[in-house]
């Protein structure tokens, strides 16, 4: 079975989808019909002067309230989002009991399914009391968003990640990473933000080993039967900072060359929100935090 990139294409329906929709309702969704996007290539170019600056600048790491926090949202009752988020935790735990973190990593591309699954990891290790780094591999595309390294290079701080970078394509990439001499020696599972929507996810398991002509190892899925409006949902609720492409309405991030926006998605440059890639909370949302004590959520590793 394929590999998926977490954060990769979108169906249709998520082309739809507008991110002001999201802004005005934490509950209420709308599908208009989509819109036909001819964007032209833009002519791109990384700007190496922005790329110094952004190291100069990195954020720091997240506090331990942003991760209680997500362990608050997973306890409140009749939360949908909060069922979502309870069983995706599950997973992640579940990886993290049966392999060790030191066996574990996740592919981060700066996309908001790979956003959203950095957040969820970083929690159930917080939770487990399991200390930094975390282990992740980034496959990089030719000719990036030099938004997508910013937001990259911010997130390897926030979520004190120990990031390997590796050029396409993927399964070269992830040979060299898993090789005894690269950075992902040990591995043994890989956390994914693929979701059912994506090319080849409505055939995929909460787990599944890759194939044969594939590097071996674990491929787990906590997303995978999340929607499009859960994941800017978890974002936007739980005010995680995305890449601020998505304002621009870009749906997926790849190649400055074969990636255009959606104009029904732009986020006027008026909006409320305090920073382009942080949103601001809905005022009707309340999380209350209380402690847990660090036993499995419920059983692991449940087949989709």
């Amino acid at each position: 079975m394929e590999w998926m990139r977490a954060g990769g294409q979108e169906i249709a329906g998520d082309l739809a989808l507008t991110q002001l929709d999201l802004r005005t309702s934490a509950s209420v969704f709308s599908l208009p019909t989509a819109i036909s996007c001819s964007s032209p290539v833009f002519n791109r170019r990384p700007n190496l002067d922005r790329m110094a600056k952004a190291e100069d600048t990195l954020p720091q790491p997240f506090p331990p309230e942003t991760w209680e926090a997500v362990y608050a949202l997973a306890r409140t009752p009749g939360d949908a989002l909060g069922a979502k988020v309870r069983d995706a935790l599950e997973v992640v735990e579940g990886a993290l009991r049966e392999y060790g973190a030191d066996a574990v990593a996740m592919s981060f591309n700066g996309g908001k399914d790979c956003t959203v699954l950095a957040h969820l990891f970083l929690a159930a290790k917080h939770r487990l009391a399991l200390p930094p780094p975390t282990r992740a591999i980034y496959i990089t595309c030719p000719s990036p968003f030099p938004e997508v390294e910013d937001f990259v290079r911010a997130s390897t701080a926030r979520y004190m990640l120990d990031l390997a970078r590796r050029p396409e394509p993927m399964k070269d990439a992830l040979r060299d990473y898993l090789d005894e001499r690269g950075e992902g020696r040990g591995m043994r599972a890989v956390l994914v933000g693929t979701r059912r929507g994506d090319p080849h996810g409505a055939t995929l398991s909460t787990t599944n080993p890759t194939t044969a002509d594939w590097p071996p190892f674990l491929r787990v899925h906590p997303i995978l039967d999340w929607s499009y409006a859960d994941i800017w949902a978890f974002l936007l609720r739980l005010r995680v900072p995305y890449c601020s492409l998505y304002d621009q309405g870009y749906t997926s991030l790849g190649s400055i060359y074969n990636t255009h926006p959606n104009p029904a998605l732009l986020i006027p440059s008026s909006s409320s929100s305090p920073s382009p890639s942080v949103p601001s909370p809905p005022t009707s949302v309340t999380i209350s935090v209380s402690p847990a004590p660090p036993a499995p959520l419920a059983g692991w590793l449940r087949q989709s």
